[in-house]
């Protein structure tokens, strides 16, 4: 979908529109992305989630940061948004770099989130409480969700889901063979 290969022509389809048929900027335009091992430069938190959209205001990084339940964390770092979080964000825990990651997700202006395990490594109060703000998160924007995931909370956001250790690569009939979203 991020056109990191090539699909094969017609295999997913995106607004009617052959993904095969669009640039790699159009396409990867419909997605905003947080990826299972989110890189984090070094910098401060403001710095770390302009990454996903450079011009949001400090109401909007505060939104995303409350969207992945992280603004309480940051609120109590020294200097807030504005906080050195050290290289590759060193001064935050794992389930902290991850959900920053995926607040820089919510800022870029997408039609589509494309979260590879979301909440991965997060203890249960705190991905549940991640998967209710996401929940929020998509009704108030009406984006839609691609969520990689083997968390049945994460899981339990979608009204379809597609079990890959299920699928026979042998039996072309067990396998999905079309992707159509509609933005």
């Amino acid at each position: 979908m991020l056109k990191l290969r090539d699909a094969r022509p017609g295999r997913i389809v995106i607004d009617g529109v052959d993904i095969d048929d669009m640039s790699t900027s159009q396409a990867r335009a419909l997605f905003a992305y947080a990826p299972q091992d989110a890189a984090l430069t070094s910098g401060t938190a403001r710095e770390t989630l302009r990454q996903g959209a450079s011009d949001a205001d400090e109401a909007a990084l505060w939104v995303a940061l409350a969207d992945a339940g992280l603004d309480a964390r940051v609120r109590g770092l020294p200097g807030g948004l504005d906080a050195w979080l050290g290289d590759a964000g060193e001064r935050l825990s794992g389930g902290e770099r991850r959900r920053l990651s995926l607040a820089r997700a919510y800022l870029r202006p997408a039609p589509w989130l494309l979260l590879d395990e979301p909440t991965e490594g997060l203890d249960g109060a705190t991905e549940a409480f991640v998967v209710e703000r996401l929940r929020a998160r998509l009704a108030r924007t009406g984006q839609g969700l691609i969520a990689v995931t083997h968390r049945p909370a994460v899981l339990a956001l979608g009204d379809r889901a597609v079990r890959l250790d299920e699928l026979d690569p042998a039996r072309a009939d067990a396998r999905p063979s079309h992707w159509t979203l509609v933005a």
